[in-house]
């Protein structure tokens, strides 16, 4: 159900619920939630009818278990880019891709939802992506360039949240609470060592990460 935002009249409301309707009802792929229908209920509210995921999200899971093992981290991350990927050649930047927006379902099925903040950066007659500004994402997982006043490249942050979403799913946390080098000593220190040989650690540190193997 579409509930609304804090200084967000009815009218917004309404056109940010049917904005998110017509992104994700457009979008059919084994790894992005299925959108079926947009109806008012009694009290005036927009819902959305989706297909059901009784797995409920990555974030709870993460929660209740910790850190997930590797090869179920693989696993999911491998279902994520899948499905990053198909939206991306469908013209559309998620923006808010967090372990929230990752529902599973009952065998394991990793499904992207929460496109209340995706944007369609590409049309079908158009060969590029336009870009994006502002801050879309959620906490740690960011991208770094969103701080900024100018524009970005609404995949590339889509292809970073899912690469911080999988580091949270391996360590059991993610790898800093803001990509702010000012506010965050644990992003400063990643923007110090991964210019170094020895890299960043809690990458390097993974014990498939420096198998001559993995690196193929």
């Amino acid at each position: 159900m579409f509930r609304r935002q804090p200084k967000e009249t009815e009218r917004m409301c309404i056109r940010r619920s049917t904005a998110e309707f017509c992104v994700s009802s457009a979008l059919w792929h084994p790894n992005v939630i299925g959108t079926l229908d947009l109806l008012e209920n009694e009290r005036g509210n927009y819902c959305e009818v989706m297909e059901f995921c009784s797995g409920g999200d990555l974030h709870n899971l993460m929660r209740s278990v910790g850190k997930l093992k590797w090869q179920e981290a693989d696993c999911f991350f491998k279902q994520m880019i899948r499905g990053v990927e198909y939206i991306h050649k469908m013209g559309v930047a998620h923006l808010d891709l967090n372990p929230k927006n990752f529902l599973l379902t009952g065998d394991g099925l990793l499904k992207i939802s929460g496109f209340g903040r995706s944007e369609c950066v590409r049309l079908a007659w158009e060969n590029d992506a336009h870009m994006v500004s502002g801050i879309r994402g959620s906490g740690p997982y960011i991208a770094p360039e969103e701080y900024t006043d100018g524009e970005f490249d609404g995949h590339a942050v889509d292809i970073w949240a899912c690469g911080i979403v999988y580091m949270a799913m391996i360590t059991g946390c993610p790898l800093w609470r803001t990509a702010k080098k000012s506010e965050d000593s644990s992003y400063a220190r990643y923007l110090k060592e991964r210019r170094q040989q020895e890299g960043f650690s809690p990458i390097e540190s993974l014990p498939r990460v420096s198998s001559p193997a993995y690196q193929l």
